[in-house]
Protein backbone atom coordinates (compact mmCIF):
# COMPACT_ATOMS: atom_id res chain seq x y z
CA UNK A 1 0.00 0.00 0.00
CA UNK A 2 1.29 3.33 -1.00
CA UNK A 3 1.22 5.97 1.78
CA UNK A 4 0.66 9.53 0.93
CA UNK A 5 2.59 12.40 2.44
CA UNK A 6 -0.04 13.28 5.05
CA UNK A 7 -0.27 9.69 6.32
CA UNK A 8 3.48 9.50 6.78
CA UNK A 9 3.50 12.72 8.83
CA UNK A 10 0.72 11.43 11.11
CA UNK A 11 2.54 8.12 11.68
CA UNK A 12 5.78 9.87 12.60
CA UNK A 13 3.99 12.04 15.13
CA UNK A 14 2.37 8.98 16.72
CA UNK A 15 5.72 7.22 17.10
CA UNK A 16 7.23 10.31 18.70
CA UNK A 17 4.43 10.54 21.25
CA UNK A 18 4.75 6.84 22.00
CA UNK A 19 8.50 7.25 22.62
CA UNK A 20 7.90 9.98 25.16
CA UNK A 21 5.69 7.80 27.32
CA UNK A 22 7.78 4.62 27.19
CA UNK A 23 9.97 3.89 30.31
CA UNK A 24 13.62 4.94 30.08
CA UNK A 25 15.97 2.30 28.77
CA UNK A 26 18.08 0.77 31.58
CA UNK A 27 21.75 -0.08 30.99
CA UNK A 28 21.96 -3.52 32.48
CA UNK A 29 25.07 -4.43 34.47
CA UNK A 30 26.06 -8.01 35.00
CA UNK A 31 23.88 -10.08 37.28
CA UNK A 32 26.71 -12.27 38.57
CA UNK A 33 30.47 -12.19 39.00
CA UNK A 34 30.86 -14.20 35.82
CA UNK A 35 28.83 -11.69 33.77
CA UNK A 36 30.22 -8.58 35.49
CA UNK A 37 30.41 -5.50 33.26
CA UNK A 38 33.77 -3.86 32.71
CA UNK A 39 34.09 -0.12 33.32
CA UNK A 40 36.96 2.33 32.98
CA UNK A 41 38.66 3.97 35.94
CA UNK A 42 37.77 7.63 36.25
CA UNK A 43 34.35 7.31 34.55
CA UNK A 44 31.03 7.79 36.35
CA UNK A 45 29.04 4.57 36.47
CA UNK A 46 25.31 5.48 36.72
CA UNK A 47 22.24 3.28 36.89
CA UNK A 48 18.49 3.64 37.36
CA UNK A 49 17.04 0.94 39.60
CA UNK A 50 13.55 -0.30 38.71
CA UNK A 51 13.31 -2.91 41.45
CA UNK A 52 13.94 -2.97 45.18
CA UNK A 53 17.07 -4.72 46.43
CA UNK A 54 18.41 -4.79 42.91
CA UNK A 55 22.02 -5.99 42.55
CA UNK A 56 24.72 -5.32 39.99
CA UNK A 57 28.16 -6.72 39.25
CA UNK A 58 31.11 -4.83 37.73
CA UNK A 59 34.80 -5.45 37.26
CA UNK A 60 37.91 -3.38 36.57
CA UNK A 61 41.65 -3.96 36.20
CA UNK A 62 44.30 -1.84 37.88
CA UNK A 63 47.23 -0.61 35.80
CA UNK A 64 50.90 -1.24 36.57
CA UNK A 65 52.64 0.74 39.30
CA UNK A 66 51.83 1.64 42.86
CA UNK A 67 48.61 3.48 43.40
CA UNK A 68 45.79 4.27 45.76
CA UNK A 69 42.16 4.42 44.65
CA UNK A 70 39.30 6.66 45.73
CA UNK A 71 35.75 5.36 45.43
CA UNK A 72 33.02 8.00 45.54
CA UNK A 73 29.50 6.67 46.04
CA UNK A 74 26.54 8.90 45.05
CA UNK A 75 23.09 8.37 46.63
CA UNK A 76 20.13 10.15 45.04
CA UNK A 77 17.37 8.50 47.09
CA UNK A 78 16.82 9.99 50.54
CA UNK A 79 16.72 7.28 53.19
CA UNK A 80 17.49 4.43 50.83
CA UNK A 81 20.70 2.62 51.51
CA UNK A 82 23.31 1.69 48.97
CA UNK A 83 25.74 -1.11 49.59
CA UNK A 84 28.98 -1.77 47.72
CA UNK A 85 31.71 -4.39 48.15
CA UNK A 86 34.95 -4.95 46.26
CA UNK A 87 36.48 -8.44 46.00
CA UNK A 88 39.85 -9.54 44.69
CA UNK A 89 38.35 -12.55 42.84
CA UNK A 90 35.00 -13.36 41.09
CA UNK A 91 33.36 -14.93 44.13
CA UNK A 92 31.81 -14.01 47.45
CA UNK A 93 34.43 -16.30 48.92
CA UNK A 94 37.21 -14.00 47.75
CA UNK A 95 39.00 -11.49 49.98
CA UNK A 96 36.91 -8.37 50.50
CA UNK A 97 38.94 -5.15 50.17
CA UNK A 98 35.97 -2.79 50.69
CA UNK A 99 32.62 -3.11 52.43
CA UNK A 100 30.63 0.13 52.53
CA UNK A 101 27.04 1.25 53.30
CA UNK A 102 25.54 4.64 52.54
CA UNK A 103 22.14 5.82 53.82
CA UNK A 104 21.63 9.50 53.07
CA UNK A 105 21.64 11.77 50.06
CA UNK A 106 24.90 13.24 48.78
CA UNK A 107 28.16 11.38 48.29
CA UNK A 108 30.90 9.72 50.30
CA UNK A 109 34.49 8.89 49.33
CA UNK A 110 36.64 6.03 50.56
CA UNK A 111 40.33 5.60 49.75
CA UNK A 112 42.00 2.20 49.50
CA UNK A 113 45.20 0.66 48.26
CA UNK A 114 44.91 -1.92 45.46
CA UNK A 115 47.55 -4.10 43.90
CA UNK A 116 48.81 -3.32 40.38
CA UNK A 117 47.79 -5.40 37.35
CA UNK A 118 44.95 -7.02 39.24
CA UNK A 119 41.26 -7.52 38.31
CA UNK A 120 38.78 -6.61 41.06
CA UNK A 121 35.02 -7.23 41.22
CA UNK A 122 32.28 -4.94 42.53
CA UNK A 123 29.02 -6.09 44.06
CA UNK A 124 26.45 -3.25 44.19
CA UNK A 125 23.04 -3.37 45.88
CA UNK A 126 20.30 -0.71 46.16
CA UNK A 127 17.41 -0.86 48.67
CA UNK A 128 14.86 1.07 46.60
CA UNK A 129 14.18 2.11 43.06
CA UNK A 130 15.80 5.26 41.80
CA UNK A 131 19.17 6.54 40.65
CA UNK A 132 22.65 5.93 41.98
CA UNK A 133 26.24 6.15 40.75
CA UNK A 134 29.85 5.66 41.69
CA UNK A 135 33.27 6.79 40.40
CA UNK A 136 36.56 4.97 40.99
CA UNK A 137 39.64 7.14 40.48
CA UNK A 138 43.29 6.17 40.66
CA UNK A 139 45.55 8.25 42.90
CA UNK A 140 49.10 7.98 41.57
CA UNK A 141 51.57 7.11 44.36
CA UNK A 142 54.75 9.10 43.80
CA UNK A 143 57.19 6.73 45.56
CA UNK A 144 57.38 3.10 46.64
CA UNK A 145 55.74 1.88 49.83
CA UNK A 146 58.24 -0.78 50.89
CA UNK A 147 61.99 -1.20 51.38
CA UNK A 148 62.09 -3.25 48.18
CA UNK A 149 60.46 -0.39 46.23
CA UNK A 150 62.71 2.32 47.70
CA UNK A 151 63.55 5.03 45.16
CA UNK A 152 67.19 5.97 44.59
CA UNK A 153 68.19 9.45 45.70
CA UNK A 154 71.55 11.18 45.43
CA UNK A 155 73.38 12.71 48.38
CA UNK A 156 73.27 16.47 47.90
CA UNK A 157 69.91 16.47 46.11
CA UNK A 158 66.40 17.06 47.43
CA UNK A 159 63.26 15.01 46.82
CA UNK A 160 59.75 16.43 47.04
CA UNK A 161 57.00 13.97 47.81
CA UNK A 162 53.49 13.62 49.08
CA UNK A 163 51.67 11.35 51.45
CA UNK A 164 48.62 11.16 49.20
CA UNK A 165 46.07 9.47 51.45
CA UNK A 166 45.11 9.39 55.09
CA UNK A 167 44.43 6.52 57.42
CA UNK A 168 46.11 3.84 55.28
CA UNK A 169 49.60 3.96 56.76
CA UNK A 170 51.05 5.23 53.49
CA UNK A 171 54.83 5.51 53.48
CA UNK A 172 57.38 6.70 50.93
CA UNK A 173 60.72 4.87 50.77
CA UNK A 174 64.10 6.04 49.47
CA UNK A 175 67.69 4.83 49.57
CA UNK A 176 71.04 6.61 49.27
CA UNK A 177 74.69 5.58 49.45
CA UNK A 178 77.35 7.43 51.41
CA UNK A 179 80.77 8.33 50.05
CA UNK A 180 84.08 6.75 50.99
CA UNK A 181 85.09 9.81 53.00
CA UNK A 182 85.08 10.32 56.76
CA UNK A 183 81.92 12.42 56.82
CA UNK A 184 78.89 13.54 58.74
CA UNK A 185 75.58 13.93 56.93
CA UNK A 186 73.07 16.72 57.35
CA UNK A 187 69.53 15.34 57.06
CA UNK A 188 66.71 17.81 56.42
CA UNK A 189 62.96 17.17 56.51
CA UNK A 190 60.49 19.97 55.73
CA UNK A 191 56.72 19.58 55.89
CA UNK A 192 55.01 21.77 53.32
CA UNK A 193 51.52 20.29 53.77
CA UNK A 194 48.95 20.38 56.55
CA UNK A 195 50.13 17.36 58.57
CA UNK A 196 53.40 16.80 60.39
CA UNK A 197 55.77 14.30 58.80
CA UNK A 198 58.40 11.94 60.15
CA UNK A 199 61.49 10.33 58.58
CA UNK A 200 63.34 7.22 59.71
CA UNK A 201 66.83 6.54 58.33
CA UNK A 202 67.66 2.83 58.59
CA UNK A 203 71.09 1.24 58.35
CA UNK A 204 69.65 -1.65 56.31
CA UNK A 205 66.72 -2.71 54.17
CA UNK A 206 64.22 -3.63 56.87
CA UNK A 207 62.82 -2.13 60.04
CA UNK A 208 64.95 -4.33 62.33
CA UNK A 209 68.05 -2.23 61.65
CA UNK A 210 69.14 0.67 63.85
CA UNK A 211 67.86 4.03 62.74
CA UNK A 212 67.93 7.79 63.17
CA UNK A 213 64.68 9.72 63.13
CA UNK A 214 63.47 13.29 62.86
CA UNK A 215 60.08 14.93 62.50
CA UNK A 216 58.85 18.27 61.13
CA UNK A 217 55.61 20.00 62.01
CA UNK A 218 53.50 21.64 59.36
CA UNK A 219 55.33 24.49 57.63
CA UNK A 220 58.62 23.82 59.43
CA UNK A 221 61.99 22.18 58.79
CA UNK A 222 63.86 19.76 61.04
CA UNK A 223 67.62 19.14 60.71
CA UNK A 224 69.88 16.49 62.19
CA UNK A 225 73.61 15.94 61.63
CA UNK A 226 74.75 12.34 62.09
CA UNK A 227 77.85 10.27 61.43
CA UNK A 228 77.18 7.57 58.83
CA UNK A 229 79.30 4.65 57.66
CA UNK A 230 81.48 4.95 54.59
CA UNK A 231 80.29 3.42 51.30
CA UNK A 232 77.05 2.25 52.89
CA UNK A 233 73.47 2.22 51.60
CA UNK A 234 70.86 3.66 53.95
CA UNK A 235 67.08 3.45 53.63
CA UNK A 236 64.58 6.20 54.41
CA UNK A 237 60.91 5.89 55.38
CA UNK A 238 58.72 9.02 55.37
CA UNK A 239 55.13 9.14 56.55
CA UNK A 240 52.48 11.53 57.85
CA UNK A 241 52.63 11.64 61.61
CA UNK A 242 48.86 11.74 62.06
CA UNK A 243 48.08 9.71 58.93
CA UNK A 244 46.77 12.74 57.04
CA UNK A 245 47.64 13.60 53.46
CA UNK A 246 50.60 16.00 53.40
CA UNK A 247 53.60 17.14 51.34
CA UNK A 248 57.27 17.18 52.28
CA UNK A 249 60.83 17.91 51.14
CA UNK A 250 63.71 15.65 52.11
CA UNK A 251 67.45 15.98 51.52
CA UNK A 252 70.76 14.46 52.61
CA UNK A 253 73.91 16.60 52.44
CA UNK A 254 77.45 15.40 53.06
CA UNK A 255 79.42 17.34 55.67
CA UNK A 256 83.06 16.29 55.47
CA UNK A 257 84.59 15.72 58.88
CA UNK A 258 87.79 17.72 59.21
CA UNK A 259 89.48 15.29 61.61
CA UNK A 260 89.44 11.59 62.42
CA UNK A 261 87.24 10.16 65.18
CA UNK A 262 89.67 7.72 66.79
CA UNK A 263 93.33 6.89 67.26
CA UNK A 264 93.28 4.68 64.17
CA UNK A 265 92.22 7.47 61.80
CA UNK A 266 93.72 10.46 63.61
CA UNK A 267 94.43 13.36 61.25
CA UNK A 268 98.13 14.10 60.82
CA UNK A 269 99.28 17.61 61.69
CA UNK A 270 102.71 19.17 61.28
CA UNK A 271 104.51 20.84 64.16
CA UNK A 272 104.43 24.65 63.88
CA UNK A 273 101.57 24.60 61.34
CA UNK A 274 98.04 25.55 62.37
CA UNK A 275 94.96 23.42 61.80
CA UNK A 276 91.47 24.95 61.83
CA UNK A 277 88.62 22.54 62.56
CA UNK A 278 85.04 22.39 63.79
CA UNK A 279 82.92 20.09 65.91
CA UNK A 280 80.35 18.97 63.34
CA UNK A 281 77.86 17.47 65.80
CA UNK A 282 77.34 17.01 69.53
CA UNK A 283 78.86 13.54 69.36
CA UNK A 284 81.84 14.60 67.25
CA UNK A 285 85.35 13.89 68.58
CA UNK A 286 88.44 15.12 66.72
CA UNK A 287 91.70 13.17 66.84
CA UNK A 288 95.06 14.45 65.60
CA UNK A 289 98.56 13.01 65.60
CA UNK A 290 102.01 14.56 65.30
CA UNK A 291 105.62 13.44 65.67
CA UNK A 292 108.16 15.30 67.77
CA UNK A 293 111.59 16.31 66.56
CA UNK A 294 114.44 13.90 67.23
CA UNK A 295 116.38 16.66 69.03
CA UNK A 296 113.65 18.67 70.78
CA UNK A 297 111.57 18.10 73.91
CA UNK A 298 109.96 21.50 74.64
CA UNK A 299 106.63 22.22 72.94
CA UNK A 300 103.69 24.58 73.21
CA UNK A 301 100.15 23.40 72.68
CA UNK A 302 98.29 26.40 71.26
CA UNK A 303 94.52 26.34 70.93
CA UNK A 304 92.15 29.15 70.08
CA UNK A 305 88.49 28.50 70.82
CA UNK A 306 86.46 30.81 68.56
CA UNK A 307 83.00 29.83 69.79
CA UNK A 308 80.68 30.41 72.73
CA UNK A 309 80.92 26.78 73.87
CA UNK A 310 83.86 25.21 75.68
CA UNK A 311 86.30 22.52 74.58
CA UNK A 312 88.18 19.74 76.34
CA UNK A 313 91.60 18.63 75.14
CA UNK A 314 93.72 15.58 76.01
CA UNK A 315 97.20 14.64 74.80
CA UNK A 316 98.21 10.97 74.63
CA UNK A 317 101.71 9.52 74.38
CA UNK A 318 100.39 6.41 72.66
CA UNK A 319 97.35 5.29 70.70
CA UNK A 320 95.28 4.27 73.73
CA UNK A 321 93.24 6.16 76.31
CA UNK A 322 95.43 5.02 79.21
CA UNK A 323 98.41 7.04 77.97
CA UNK A 324 97.16 10.57 78.73
CA UNK A 325 100.01 13.00 79.34
CA UNK A 326 100.10 14.38 82.87
CA UNK A 327 98.44 17.78 83.13
CA UNK A 328 96.83 17.64 79.66
CA UNK A 329 93.88 15.36 80.35
CA UNK A 330 90.44 16.83 79.69
CA UNK A 331 92.07 20.24 79.85
CA UNK A 332 89.28 22.84 79.83
CA UNK A 333 89.30 25.58 77.18
CA UNK A 334 86.58 28.14 77.87
CA UNK A 335 84.46 29.93 75.28
CA UNK A 336 86.22 32.56 73.15
CA UNK A 337 89.49 31.66 74.87
CA UNK A 338 93.06 31.32 73.60
CA UNK A 339 95.55 29.20 75.58
CA UNK A 340 99.19 28.27 75.10
CA UNK A 341 100.15 25.30 77.27
CA UNK A 342 103.85 24.43 77.74
CA UNK A 343 104.44 20.70 77.50
CA UNK A 344 107.55 18.54 77.67
CA UNK A 345 107.53 15.56 75.32
CA UNK A 346 109.91 12.80 74.34
CA UNK A 347 112.07 13.12 71.26
CA UNK A 348 111.11 11.46 67.98
CA UNK A 349 107.78 10.07 69.19
CA UNK A 350 104.20 10.16 67.85
CA UNK A 351 101.61 11.79 70.11
CA UNK A 352 97.84 12.03 69.81
CA UNK A 353 95.44 14.86 70.61
CA UNK A 354 91.74 14.43 71.31
CA UNK A 355 89.36 17.40 71.24
CA UNK A 356 85.75 17.27 72.42
CA UNK A 357 83.07 19.95 72.32
CA UNK A 358 79.53 20.87 71.36
CA UNK A 359 78.26 21.02 67.80
CA UNK A 360 79.37 24.10 65.89
CA UNK A 361 82.40 24.86 68.09
CA UNK A 362 85.28 25.88 65.83
CA UNK A 363 88.89 26.27 66.84
CA UNK A 364 92.49 26.57 65.70
CA UNK A 365 95.08 24.09 66.93
CA UNK A 366 98.87 24.33 66.69
CA UNK A 367 101.59 22.22 68.25
CA UNK A 368 104.61 24.50 68.31
CA UNK A 369 108.17 23.62 69.20
CA UNK A 370 109.25 26.10 71.86
CA UNK A 371 112.65 26.89 70.36
CA UNK A 372 111.04 28.18 67.18
CA UNK A 373 108.21 29.97 68.97
CA UNK A 374 110.42 31.80 71.47
CA UNK A 375 112.57 33.41 68.77
CA UNK A 376 109.61 35.41 67.51
CA UNK A 377 108.38 36.93 70.77
CA UNK A 378 109.24 38.95 73.86
CA UNK A 379 107.46 39.81 77.12
CA UNK A 380 104.64 42.28 76.44
CA UNK A 381 103.86 45.62 78.08
CA UNK A 382 107.07 45.77 80.11
CA UNK A 383 107.13 48.77 82.45
CA UNK A 384 109.50 50.06 85.17
CA UNK A 385 108.92 52.97 87.52
CA UNK A 386 110.11 54.46 90.80
CA UNK A 387 108.01 53.67 93.86
CA UNK A 388 108.31 55.47 97.20
CA UNK A 389 106.99 53.02 99.78
CA UNK A 390 106.24 53.67 103.45
CA UNK A 391 109.34 51.78 104.54
CA UNK A 392 111.49 51.73 101.43
CA UNK A 393 112.07 53.03 97.94
CA UNK A 394 112.30 50.58 95.00
CA UNK A 395 111.88 50.02 91.26
CA UNK A 396 108.47 48.45 90.45
CA UNK A 397 108.54 46.28 87.33
CA UNK A 398 105.45 44.91 85.58
CA UNK A 399 104.49 43.09 82.36
CA UNK A 400 101.70 41.03 80.85
CA UNK A 401 101.73 37.38 81.89
CA UNK A 402 101.74 34.92 79.05
CA UNK A 403 101.49 31.14 79.04
CA UNK A 404 103.68 28.83 77.04
CA UNK A 405 107.18 29.59 78.36
CA UNK A 406 109.17 28.14 81.23
CA UNK A 407 110.02 31.47 82.80
CA UNK A 408 111.39 35.02 82.74
CA UNK A 409 114.82 36.52 83.35
CA UNK A 410 115.12 40.10 84.61
CA UNK A 411 118.40 41.93 84.02
CA UNK A 412 119.66 45.25 85.43
CA UNK A 413 122.43 47.73 84.75
CA UNK A 414 123.53 50.64 86.90
CA UNK A 415 125.89 51.83 84.20
CA UNK A 416 123.96 52.62 81.02
CA UNK A 417 121.17 51.37 78.77
CA UNK A 418 123.61 49.43 76.58
CA UNK A 419 126.14 47.77 78.89
CA UNK A 420 126.76 46.56 82.39
CA UNK A 421 123.65 44.32 82.57
CA UNK A 422 123.50 41.49 85.08
CA UNK A 423 120.72 38.98 85.81
CA UNK A 424 118.95 39.85 89.06
CA UNK A 425 115.87 37.58 89.01
CA UNK A 426 114.56 34.37 87.41
CA UNK A 427 110.82 33.68 87.64
CA UNK A 428 109.49 30.25 86.71
CA UNK A 429 106.11 30.29 84.99
CA UNK A 430 105.59 26.62 85.85
CA UNK A 431 105.16 27.56 89.52
CA UNK A 432 103.99 31.16 89.25
CA UNK A 433 101.76 33.33 87.10
CA UNK A 434 103.44 36.50 88.36
CA UNK A 435 103.39 39.64 86.20
CA UNK A 436 105.37 41.93 88.48
CA UNK A 437 108.60 42.21 90.48
CA UNK A 438 109.89 44.82 92.94
CA UNK A 439 113.63 45.49 92.91
CA UNK A 440 114.32 46.61 96.46
CA UNK A 441 118.10 46.24 96.22
CA UNK A 442 118.60 49.77 94.99
CA UNK A 443 120.41 52.82 96.33
CA UNK A 444 119.00 56.29 96.74
CA UNK A 445 119.99 58.79 94.12
CA UNK A 446 121.11 56.14 91.57
CA UNK A 447 119.68 55.42 88.10
CA UNK A 448 118.99 51.87 86.97
CA UNK A 449 118.21 50.28 83.62
CA UNK A 450 116.03 47.15 83.25
CA UNK A 451 115.19 44.65 80.55
CA UNK A 452 113.70 41.11 80.51
CA UNK A 453 113.17 38.09 78.29
CA UNK A 454 111.44 34.67 78.19
CA UNK A 455 113.28 31.39 78.33
CA UNK A 456 112.47 27.75 77.66
CA UNK A 457 114.39 24.68 78.65
CA UNK A 458 114.74 22.17 75.85
CA UNK A 459 116.71 18.96 76.18
CA UNK A 460 118.67 20.39 79.13
CA UNK A 461 119.57 23.70 77.46
CA UNK A 462 118.02 27.16 77.81
CA UNK A 463 116.73 29.10 74.81
CA UNK A 464 115.70 32.75 74.97
CA UNK A 465 113.27 35.20 73.46
CA UNK A 466 113.95 38.72 72.26
CA UNK A 467 114.74 41.36 74.86
CA UNK A 468 112.20 43.93 75.84
CA UNK A 469 113.05 47.57 75.41
CA UNK A 470 115.26 48.95 78.19
CA UNK A 471 113.41 50.87 80.88
CA UNK A 472 115.01 53.57 83.02
CA UNK A 473 114.26 54.20 86.73
CA UNK A 474 115.81 56.87 88.93
CA UNK A 475 115.66 56.27 92.70
CA UNK A 476 115.15 59.51 94.54
CA UNK A 477 117.20 60.52 97.57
Amino acid sequence: MKLNKKTIQLLAMALLVAGLVLPAKTVCAGNSFQTASTFQLGTRVSHTYTETDQTEFYKFTTPAGNGYYSLTLYNVNNGAYKYISIYDSPSFDGSKVLDKYMYSNGNETTVMRLLPNRTYYIYFECEKTGESAFVLNRIQDDYGNTFAEAANMTVGSMVQGKIEVSGLDEQDYFRFTTSGRNSFYEINLATTGSDSSCAYIYEGNDASYDYYNLSATSGNTSTKIVKLQKNHTYYVKIYGMWDDATSYKFSVKEVTDDAGDDFSDATKITVNKSKTAKMQADNDVDFFRFTTNKKKTAYQLYIKNKSKDSLNITVYSNNDIASAVTGIKNHYIGSATTKTIPITLKKGRTYYIKIEGDAGTDYTLTMKDSRTAIKKTKPAAFKAKYYNGWWSKYAALSWTYKEGYHGYQIWRSSTSSTKGFKKIKTISTTTSSSSSYNDTKVKKGKTYYYKMRYYVKDNGKLYYSKWTKVKKVKIKK
